[in-house]
């Protein structure tokens, strides 16, 4: 895996089996503004750039080159995006809880 967007969306791609063509259908980008994104002449703005972070399962700040693994290559962001705000509740109160726990085994 490369260190540009260009490198790092080629991967993302390869990972899941999606085509230009299907991340152009998938996210309503034109053909021509992908082959752009995968030829390294373009970096998409920030609302395109959550649109294909999505169809590919990895984080904007990924592909950006921000982060250099992807945790089960789907991110939390990604999945806690989807659920509803009484689940997104409960994420954050189990994440509170893991916290904690962590801190009092710190702690000793």
């Amino acid at each position: 895996m490369g260190k540009t967007f260009a490198d790092r969306l080629r991967w993302a791609m390869e990972r899941k089996g999606i085509r230009q063509v299907d991340l152009s259908k998938w996210t309503g980008l034109s053909d021509g503004m992908i082959s752009q994104y995968l030829s390294g002449m373009s970096v998409p703005r920030e609302e395109n750039l959550k649109k294909i972070a999505y169809v590919v399962g990895a984080s904007p700040a990924f592909l950006l080159g921000y982060e250099d693994t992807q945790v089960g290559f789907q991110t939390l962001d990604s999945v806690y995006s989807l659920l509803t705000f009484d689940d997104k509740k409960k994420v954050l109160e189990y994440a509170e809880m893991l916290l904690d726990k962590e801190q009092r085994d710190v702690q000793g």
